[in-house]
């Protein structure tokens, strides 16, 4: 009702009128003629049944009375914000066909990955559909970082990212290097009425396979999807810098 106030009001109206225009009608219509309503319509060839076919009134008031009735407990229900919750990657994986097929539903896609370790055996043309791409800044994370964060050492996971990095600028991709990637996150075509959001968070000690995460859309929490938009602008424009290769 908070969400359609005067629709609800009419339907409202509409069922009380339905309620009590029997009885008032009972009381008019007498005034008019001796004959019932059926008879009436029936010697005017309205109905198809005789003139003691009473029934089809009954039965259609009441059918009309229980549209209306489940019309409004439907717009008066609850609503509730769904949010989808994968427990870790293999949970992904069964419910969205894995990080490939994430992808290639991406139009424009604005995306943050601290290492982007599990892209290697995503083709280029998967790529093309990131518009842009911050990934941790290689030169200036620490071991113990990568050791907490990502399970792997320095080395391994600059190589990751640089050659990340290759890959997605061949493909046509803005990337932008950011010296603290503090979340894993996926933007699907933000300004889409359809877009929505992954936040795949990232826990010290858990290796990427077993990370949970958490994937809203804009349609049921405008408001949270705004801010991870928001956010992301805030590091892409404020926090982050063109990668320097060589």
């Amino acid at each position: 009702m908070r969400t359609h106030p005067i629709r609800s009001a009419i339907l409202g109206i509409a069922l009380f009128l339905f309620v009590t225009l029997p009885e008032w009608f009972g009381s008019v219509w007498p005034l008019f003629t001796s004959k019932t309503l059926p008879e009436w319509v029936s010697e005017r060839r309205w109905s198809p049944l005789g003139p003691s076919g009473t029934a089809w009134l009954t039965v259609t008031s009441i059918i009309v009375m229980l549209i209306l009735l489940a019309v409004i407990v439907y717009q008066t229900r609850p609503r509730t914000s769904v949010a989808d919750l994968y427990t870790d990657r293999r949970d992904l994986n069964r419910s969205v066909g894995g990080l490939l097929a994430e992808l290639d539903s991406v139009k424009k896609g604005w995306i943050m990955w601290p290492a982007g370790g599990s892209s290697v055996s995503i083709p280029s043309e998967s790529l093309s559909h990131i518009q842009r791409l911050i990934l941790l800044d290689p030169k200036q994370y620490s071991g113990a970082y990568a050791k907490r964060f990502l399970a792997g050492s320095a080395g391994i996971v600059s190589s990751a990212i640089t050659d990340l990095t290759v890959r997605a600028q061949k493909a046509g991709t803005e990337v932008r290097w950011n010296p603290d990637c503090f979340l894993s996150i996926v933007i699907h075509d933000h300004f889409s009425d359809d877009a929505w959001a992954r936040m795949e968070l990232l826990l010290p000690g858990i290796e990427s396979v077993d990370r949970p995460s958490i994937r809203i859309t804009k349609k049921s929490h405008a408001d949270l999807f705004r801010a991870l938009v928001k956010m992301y602008e805030y590091l892409w424009n404020e926090e982050s810098t063109a990668p320097h290769i060589g």
